[in-house]
Protein backbone atom coordinates (compact mmCIF):
# COMPACT_ATOMS: atom_id res chain seq x y z
CA UNK A 1 0.00 0.00 0.00
CA UNK A 2 1.35 3.42 -0.80
CA UNK A 3 1.23 6.36 1.89
CA UNK A 4 -0.11 9.79 1.07
CA UNK A 5 2.81 11.50 2.39
CA UNK A 6 4.91 9.23 -0.12
CA UNK A 7 2.53 10.05 -3.46
CA UNK A 8 3.19 13.66 -2.26
CA UNK A 9 7.10 13.60 -2.45
CA UNK A 10 9.46 13.65 -5.20
CA UNK A 11 13.05 13.15 -5.21
CA UNK A 12 13.72 16.22 -7.47
CA UNK A 13 12.20 18.33 -4.59
CA UNK A 14 14.17 20.95 -2.54
CA UNK A 15 13.83 20.67 0.91
CA UNK A 16 11.47 23.65 0.96
CA UNK A 17 9.28 22.55 -1.75
CA UNK A 18 9.32 19.22 0.23
CA UNK A 19 8.14 20.53 3.69
CA UNK A 20 5.38 22.38 1.92
CA UNK A 21 4.31 19.20 0.14
CA UNK A 22 4.01 17.59 3.27
CA UNK A 23 2.16 20.52 4.92
CA UNK A 24 0.04 20.04 2.31
CA UNK A 25 -0.69 16.54 2.90
CA UNK A 26 -1.30 17.19 6.56
CA UNK A 27 -4.00 19.88 5.86
CA UNK A 28 -5.50 17.51 3.13
CA UNK A 29 -5.59 14.45 5.59
CA UNK A 30 -7.10 16.92 8.81
CA UNK A 31 -9.80 17.83 6.03
CA UNK A 32 -10.15 14.09 5.09
CA UNK A 33 -10.23 12.87 8.49
CA UNK A 34 -13.10 16.24 9.54
CA UNK A 35 -16.01 14.19 6.58
CA UNK A 36 -18.48 11.91 7.76
CA UNK A 37 -17.60 8.44 7.66
CA UNK A 38 -19.02 7.17 4.44
CA UNK A 39 -17.98 10.53 2.74
CA UNK A 40 -14.22 10.09 4.32
CA UNK A 41 -14.40 6.47 2.63
CA UNK A 42 -15.36 7.07 -0.92
CA UNK A 43 -12.47 10.39 -1.46
CA UNK A 44 -10.00 7.28 0.22
CA UNK A 45 -11.46 4.72 -2.68
CA UNK A 46 -12.04 6.91 -5.39
CA UNK A 47 -8.98 8.56 -5.63
CA UNK A 48 -6.66 6.01 -4.02
CA UNK A 49 -5.59 7.76 -1.01
CA UNK A 50 -3.69 4.80 1.08
CA UNK A 51 -5.10 1.93 -1.48
CA UNK A 52 -6.00 1.75 -4.83
CA UNK A 53 -8.40 3.11 -6.59
CA UNK A 54 -11.65 2.19 -7.21
CA UNK A 55 -14.40 2.78 -10.12
CA UNK A 56 -17.99 4.11 -8.72
CA UNK A 57 -19.89 0.80 -9.42
CA UNK A 58 -17.21 -1.10 -7.19
CA UNK A 59 -17.61 2.07 -4.31
CA UNK A 60 -21.67 1.16 -4.60
CA UNK A 61 -20.87 -2.44 -4.55
CA UNK A 62 -18.14 -2.18 -1.22
CA UNK A 63 -21.29 0.24 0.11
CA UNK A 64 -24.23 -1.11 -0.64
CA UNK A 65 -25.22 1.88 -2.54
CA UNK A 66 -26.26 2.58 -6.02
CA UNK A 67 -23.36 4.17 -8.27
CA UNK A 68 -25.07 7.48 -8.70
CA UNK A 69 -25.30 7.87 -4.79
CA UNK A 70 -21.77 6.89 -4.86
CA UNK A 71 -21.19 10.30 -6.99
CA UNK A 72 -23.24 12.25 -5.11
CA UNK A 73 -21.14 11.57 -1.38
CA UNK A 74 -17.98 12.39 -3.30
CA UNK A 75 -19.22 15.71 -4.85
CA UNK A 76 -20.65 16.53 -1.29
CA UNK A 77 -16.88 15.66 -0.15
CA UNK A 78 -15.28 17.91 -2.65
CA UNK A 79 -17.66 20.61 -1.27
CA UNK A 80 -16.70 20.17 2.12
CA UNK A 81 -13.18 19.83 1.90
CA UNK A 82 -12.91 23.10 -0.48
CA UNK A 83 -15.49 24.95 2.40
CA UNK A 84 -13.61 23.76 5.35
CA UNK A 85 -11.28 25.40 8.22
CA UNK A 86 -8.21 22.56 7.24
CA UNK A 87 -8.27 23.81 3.63
CA UNK A 88 -9.19 27.84 4.19
CA UNK A 89 -4.84 28.30 3.78
CA UNK A 90 -5.23 26.85 0.46
CA UNK A 91 -8.00 29.02 -0.73
CA UNK A 92 -10.61 30.73 -0.03
CA UNK A 93 -14.38 29.40 -0.24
Amino acid sequence: SVSLSSQLVSPDESADQTAIRREMGNILRAALDALPEREHRVLLWRYGIDSETYTLDAIGSKLGISRERVRQLEQQALKRIRCSEATAVLSAC
